[in-house]
């Protein structure tokens, strides 16, 4: 699970804060595999999350487990700073991750680090949840699962490959 504090910083002014981020923020494995946790429900609670692995090369996932649901959690919101400048593939998937899911209940949508919206999949239609963004290193990006739909909770995956 990622795990992040955020503290002031000693004799800054009250608006300056640093983020300590623990030793089991880094996702492990073939692939890295991260529980979501509350809150995130805003973009400025957002989980913090790590690409597994070296810089070297690109082809790195990273595989986010959560829930949503209309009445109680209706979004969950995730922070990431691409390695490479290079094209995303961003989805929802099942079980097995072999493929997206087709769903109406949910949507992902991913945003700039000025929380400008930058792809997203339809809303209120059937369609696969999936789509793949240019991103630049070392810049933060937002992405959205969003359960708007979701009358019973809704567990996901959220794959990202960069």
């Amino acid at each position: 699970m990622v795990q992040a504090s955020l503290r002031q910083t000693k004799g800054q002014d009250s608006g300056t804060y640093s983020i300590d981020i623990g030793k089991d923020a880094a996702a492990s494995g073939e692939h890295g595999e991260i529980d979501e946790y509350e809150p995130n429900n805003l973009l400025d609670n957002a989980n913090i999350v790590i690409f597994p692995g070296g810089s070297a090369s690109t082809g790195e996932e990273l595989r986010l487990h959560g829930s949503v649901q209309s009445t109680d959690d209706i979004a969950d919101y995730f922070i990431f700073t691409p390695k490479h400048s290079s094209a995303h593939h961003i989805y929802l998937c099942a079980d097995t991750c072999n493929e997206s899911v087709e769903d109406e209940s949910v949507y992902i949508m991913i945003y700039d680090q000025n929380q400008t919206t930058i792809a997203s999949t339809p809303v209120g239609t059937i369609a696969r949840q999936e789509f793949t963004v240019e991103l630049t290193a070392g810049l933060a990006y937002y992405i959205e699962v969003n359960g708007y739909a979701a009358t019973d909770r809704y567990d996901y995956v959220l794959a990202v490959i960069e």
